[in-house]
């Protein structure tokens, strides 16, 4: 089949769509049904409504899991199998439990999770976009500070 001959039978096929659709369209104003088109459109003020309870809703969603937050951490660690390499990922994991005053990920408090996920998620795009040296060259905007001393992969999960 040709490039003309697909597109003569898509036009076809779709002609043939439209007249069906216009069918039921007319079938269904005769037996007096709503359609979205005879429902008048929002207001403006009906909009802002239903962004506000939106983004309440959004507010009130609880943070990421434990799980979450370990399989975040543990799936970047574990993009390396170069011990030297490793350390780097470490040490940038480490800057941000000495930042919530944490031992592990998994006992960081379930208020600090989101912005233990979003510094992790800036470690995970600067190995991403160049591997450990951007790594080790991420700095955090921490509220409270925090050391930069490293460790090894196993103590912080």
């Amino acid at each position: 089949m040709s490039l003309e001959e697909a597109l003569a039978a898509n036009t076809a096929a779709l002609e043939a769509n439209t007249a069906a659709q216009e069918k039921v369209l007319a079938a269904l104003k005769a037996s007096g049904t709503k359609t979205a088109a005879s429902k008048p459109a929002a207001t403006a003020e009906e909009k802002k409504a239903a962004a506000a309870a939106k983004k309440a809703a959004a507010a009130a969603k609880k943070g990421p899991t434990e799980k979450e937050l370990h399989a975040l951490y543990s799936g970047f660690l574990s993009s390396t199998s170069d011990k030297d390499e490793k350390k780097v990922l470490a040490a940038g994991v480490k800057k941000i439990l000495e930042n919530f005053g944490a031992e592990r990920i998994t006992t960081i408090t379930e208020d600090d999770r989101v912005k233990a996920m979003a510094y992790g998620q800036q470690l995970v795009d600067a190995f991403e976009t160049g591997g450990v040296d951007d790594v080790a060259a991420v700095t955090f905007d921490f509220e409270d500070g925090g050391d930069d001393e490293g460790g090894d992969e196993d103590d912080v999960l």
